[in-house]
């Protein structure tokens, strides 16, 4: 009988040695921190990296098999995934929405960056919160 794989459990049958290291150090981390964590992780590559496609190629074959190996939901690490990057593209330059939104109502950029670093600072707080929530949860 042929068995049904995802593109998850086959990445986690392959794990090179690195990434399994990396699991057995964090074996035993709460679902609340290592939710934080990831969430800064993916916050400080969404400005290193700009693209959400390219960013998720290069990060979810790890992290996404490392939430599996402990014991949390892959579904959650892709909701701070997603929440990481689209605070980050508030006040990143290389959105062409917010650069050209910008340029069309005549607001210089350190302006926009004075006035969205508390909505960032919010947002950011409240999203680590409910995702960590989420992962102890799910």
């Amino acid at each position: 009988m042929r068995r049904k794989c995802n593109w998850m459990t086959i990445t986690f049958q392959n794990l090179p040695p690195a990434r399994a290291c990396l699991g057995r150090v964090l074996r035993g981390t709460s679902a609340p921190v290592f939710a934080v964590g990831s969430y800064l992780l993916y916050f400080v590559l969404s400005i290193l990296i700009p693209g959400t496609s390219s960013m998720s190629t290069i990060s979810m074959s790890i992290m996404g098999p490392l939430s599996m190996s402990l014991g949390f939901n892959p579904a959650v690490m892709i909701n701070v995934f997603s929440a990481a990057s689209g605070v980050v593209n508030y006040f990143t330059p290389c959105n062409g929405a917010i650069m050209g939104g910008l340029a069309l109502a005549r607001i210089e950029y350190p302006t926009w960056i004075k006035f969205v670093m508390k909505v960032v600072a919010i947002t950011a707080v409240v999203n680590m919160v409910v995702l960590a929530i989420a992962m102890m949860v799910c």
